[in-house]
């Protein structure tokens, strides 16, 4: 019993799950990171709601607009606004905003970006929701996307 209490295979074993045990501990595991929706931000969708309508969202409009929200929250998270079609997007509104048309395209984007554009633009907010539906594969029935919409 002796020999084997001072093998060093055991102590290297001992040794690694105690380490094992203490990086569980100091870092029990990536955060999981949800998307809160308070009701300040379902007042503020259902604001622009009536602004582009005229009329409230029934609730089904109200719950895909919340929908809509979280999946764009999410895509950003993930970092979908770094993809090339929101890119090209923000290098285009970049230089309709730009001073000089002479900046390089790294400019364009990064002034876009600084202006918050990549938050305020429809087509990019759009763009994001759906990568984030075909990445969970919850496209609505009878909208997959075709060869032919401009945005693929």
């Amino acid at each position: 019993m002796r020999r084997i209490l001072h093998a060093p295979l055991l102590h290297f074993l001992a040794l690694g799950g105690v380490l094992l045990g203490l990086h569980g501990w100091l870092e029990p595991g990536a955060p999981v990171s949800r998307p809160i929706i308070g009701a300040r931000d379902v007042a503020r969708l259902r604001a622009a709601w009536i602004d582009e309508h005229g009329a409230s969202p029934t609730a089904a409009a109200e719950q895909r607009l919340v929908d809509d929200e979280i999946l764009y929250r999410e895509a950003l998270t993930r970092g979908f606004d770094r993809d090339d079609a929101v890119r090209e997007r923000l290098v285009r509104l970049g230089s309709f905003v730009g001073e000089d048309g002479r900046r390089d395209r790294a400019a364009l984007e990064e002034e876009a970006r600084r202006l918050g554009l990549e938050r305020s633009d429809v087509v990019i907010r759009r763009h994001l929701i759906e990568m984030m539906r075909l990445g969970i594969g919850s496209l609505p029935p009878g909208e997959p996307p075709t060869d032919l919409d401009p945005e693929s």
